[in-house]
């Protein structure tokens, strides 16, 4: 938020307020980007260039070097997914930063109309993986995710760093080199 902040030479709270007004529209594929982001200005009632803000959105994602590497290491030994509350916004990331290769499953809010932390887009990763829940894993940098994922059974890691995961996977048997 801050980056568009200052893009838009705005308060944050202002910017985080506005963002709010579509993003879970945005998310689950109900409103177009356009529409987003009419949304977010007309809410801070400025005008400002869209393809702008896009490029300030998109540079602000950017992958985490040595998590990319655990993926890499375990690539092919167990199923990986992405589940992420994303928009087309993604496939922007993807040409960028080429890291779908990685997933043997990708589960995106805006294509199934599903968003974290609702049980329903875990329980479709369950269907996908074909695993029994308490089988999977499921990492992500926000605890609120904890409860729902538990709730039906898999298991939940709250990523802080790299070096972390790593031991708490082994916790799990899961072996990183």
């Amino acid at each position: 938020m801050k980056d568009v902040a200052k893009e838009l030479k705005q308060p944050v709270i202002a910017v985080t307020n506005a963002w709010k007004t579509k993003i879970n529209e945005y998310e689950l594929g109900q409103v177009t980007e356009n529409e987003f982001w009419n949304a977010f200005l007309s809410k801070l009632k400025i005008n400002h260039n869209k393809k702008t803000l896009h490029r300030v959105v998109i540079h602000h994602f950017y992958p985490i070097v040595e998590s990319l590497k655990i993926l890499k290491s375990l690539k092919g030994k167990v199923i990986l997914c992405l589940i992420s509350n994303q928009t087309t916004w993604l496939d922007d990331l993807e040409k960028k930063y080429k890291f779908k290769i990685f997933f043997d499953i990708i589960i995106i809010s805006d294509k199934v109309a599903l968003r974290k932390p609702s049980k329903e887009i875990f329980n479709l990763f369950i269907e996908k993986a074909k695993v029994k829940s308490n089988k999977i894993i499921f990492v992500d940098d926000f605890l609120k995710y904890k409860e729902p994922t538990e709730s039906v059974g898999i298991n939940f890691i709250h990523f802080k760093n790299s070096r972390e995961l790593k031991i708490k996977l082994k916790k799990y048997g899961v072996q990183i080199k």
